[in-house]
Order: structure tokens, then sequence, then C-alpha cells
């Protein structure tokens, strides 16, 4: 497996490990790491009619989730970035859904629909 080092490896290790993740789910990967001006989305996926935008965190702090970094204003840089997502690209999707993928150690929380546009 690839080696992965600093902030920004452990980052690309967990989305890696997202990805795996959500292919063994039957999601498609459309996208990883899409940026604007407005921040980044770490992964896009469809399943279906669905389209998702996967925000992954991670983290070793026993007293501490990962999904608790997701906050209010990460959560409207998001929705910015997918707002131009769906601007830029022609594809059809009957919905879409914003997901959180937590990962601490080797346990995976998968939460569909975390939060809303």
């Amino acid at each position: 497996m690839k080696e992965y080092r600093g902030k920004r490896g452990k980052g690309q290790k967990a989305e890696t490990v997202a990805c795996v993740f959500l292919k063994e789910r039957g999601y498609k990967i459309i996208q990883r790491n899409f940026k604007t001006k407005f921040g980044e989305i770490d992964i896009i996926a469809s399943k279906g009619n669905m389209l998702c935008f996967v925000e992954v965190k991670s983290g070793e702090n026993l007293n501490f989730l990962p999904e608790w970094k997701v906050n209010s204003r990460k959560m409207e840089k998001i929705k910015k970035t997918a707002l131009a997502f769906l601007k830029k690209t022609a594809k059809d999707f009957e919905e879409c859904r914003f997901d959180v993928i937590s990962i601490k150690k080797d346990k995976i929380d998968f939460i569909e629909g975390a939060f809303t546009l």
C-alpha cells in the first residue's frame, strides 16, 4: 500500500479508505478533491440516481469524534462547492446528498444525509 506522510498524507489515506468503503457498497467514484474558490469536496460519488458529496474526517483522539470537525462553516463551504460542481457538469441526478465518512482507528462511520442544502 502507498505510504502517506504528514497531515495531508493522513487525509489522502483516509480518503482512499473511504473510496474503497464506498465502492464496496456499490458507489461509483466520480471525482476526488474537487476544488473551487469556495473550498474542496473530498469525494463526489454516485449510486443510482443519487449524487453524493462526501466529506472525509479522521482522527486518533479518543475523546473527540472526527465528524465533529464538520462545523457550520465547513458545511457552507461544501454546499457552495457542490453548487459550483452541479453548475459545471451536465449530469442529471434525481437527488443529491451530503454525507460524512468518519474514520477513527479501524472504525468507519458513514453518516448519510449528514446535512442538507
